[in-house]
């Protein structure tokens, strides 16, 4: 009995030697990325990490609600690896200093009210807003997957979407 209990351990530690190791940042499924004010946000934003983060900003809650669950979605279908939240942008005094350095202060008060998303790693990212919102983070995703995502200028126009880099090392 003693034999084929570590007959059994020998087994399992082959077994374990033999999985690949997961890719810095590609866990799946993801830590959840939970805050409650700017900093906590912030804090994994700008943790010299390898993960890719997607931060949905809304106003309208019901509306924020209807874009996460729809990128969620298209997330583990594609990269279910990729950690994604949500923030409120009318909790001006909780989350004031994440929008001050996205550049997203005051953004109600500019148009932006529908729902606008972050896709940010390694301290750069994108704010994409438009009616193509899962088709623009899934683009921008596939980008930090290739090592493209920051090689071709700092911000353009695709597919009649908005896209606006943010460089915040």
């Amino acid at each position: 009995a003693y034999l084929i209990f570590v007959l059994t351990l020998l087994f399992i530690a082959a077994l374990a030697q033999d999985a690949e190791p997961v890719a810095p940042g590609r866990a799946t499924p993801p830590e959840a990325l939970e805050h409650t004010n700017a900093e906590d946000v912030l804090e994994q934003l700008q943790g010299g990490n390898d993960d890719v983060f997607v931060v949905v900003f809304y106003v309208d809650q019901a509306k924020g609600d209807e874009a996460k669950g729809d990128i969620e979605t298209a997330l583990q279908e594609e990269h279910p690896w990729v950690r994604l939240t949500s923030v409120d942008l009318t909790k001006v005094q909780d989350y004031y200093k994440l929008f001050k350095v996205l550049k997203l202060d005051g953004e109600p008060k500019r148009g932006h009210s529908s729902p606008q998303a972050l896709v940010m790693s390694k301290g750069e990212g994108f704010v994409i807003r438009g009616p193509k919102i899962v088709d623009g983070i899934l683009k921008r995703v596939k980008r930090v997957e290739d090592g493209t995502l920051f090689g071709q200028g700092t911000s353009g126009r695709a597919g009649g979407e908005g896209y606006t880099s943010v460089n915040r090392r």
